[in-house]
């Protein structure tokens, strides 16, 4: 729990711990102060419940890792964790989640954040599906994939604007060609 510079922040998360119903605060573990690195993982799901922050290491760490994960909306997260764009700013625009794709908890919502991490401590089936899920997602964005996602795009928009395709995506394996 945060550096060991900031006792209050540690005394906050301790006294949720306590406030937690007894079943799921005996499954949680604060882990004491960890290098900011270890911090998100040191964990069975991360929990990356922040509203200024839309995507970050954590969130990549957890996919490659198998991690289950309660999530704050964002599309951008929502895009890099399962695959879509979401219409809208939030993600419920996109439709409902898939049932073993992350918890979505808005922070500024005590009950909602509350109902997904008491899930998230009770639901052992949930915790494999979505580790297992976030273990193929990371799989689909290695490799070429997350360029060839940019050039696809990047296409779709120079076709819809002028007609053309700038580049040309030949099998997936193989590098992306800028066309002539």
């Amino acid at each position: 729990v945060g550096p060991p510079t900031d006792p209050a922040y540690a005394a906050r998360c301790a006294d949720a711990v306590r406030a937690a119903p007894p079943d799921v605060a005996v499954r949680i573990v604060l882990a004491g102060p960890q290098r900011l690195e270890a911090a998100p993982l040191a964990g069975d799901v991360l929990v990356h419940a922040s509203r200024f922050e839309s995507w970050g290491r954590a969130v990549d760490e957890a996919l490659v890792l198998g991690r289950p994960a309660v999530l704050a909306p964002s599309p951008f997260v929502a895009e890099r964790v399962e695959g879509r764009r979401p219409a809208g700013l939030a993600v419920p625009d996109a439709g409902p989640p898939s049932p073993e794709g992350p918890l979505w908890a808005d922070p500024d919502v005590p009950a909602a954040l509350d109902a997904a991490l008491v899930r998230a401590a009770n639901d052992a089936a949930w915790r494999r599906a979505c580790g297992d899920a976030h273990r193929h997602a990371a799989a689909a964005l290695a490799g070429d994939g997350p360029v060839r996602a940019l050039l696809t795009v990047w296409n779709d928009v120079e076709h819809a604007a002028r007609g053309t395709h700038p580049f040309v995506l030949d099998a997936p394996g193989t590098p992306p060609c800028a066309s002539t």
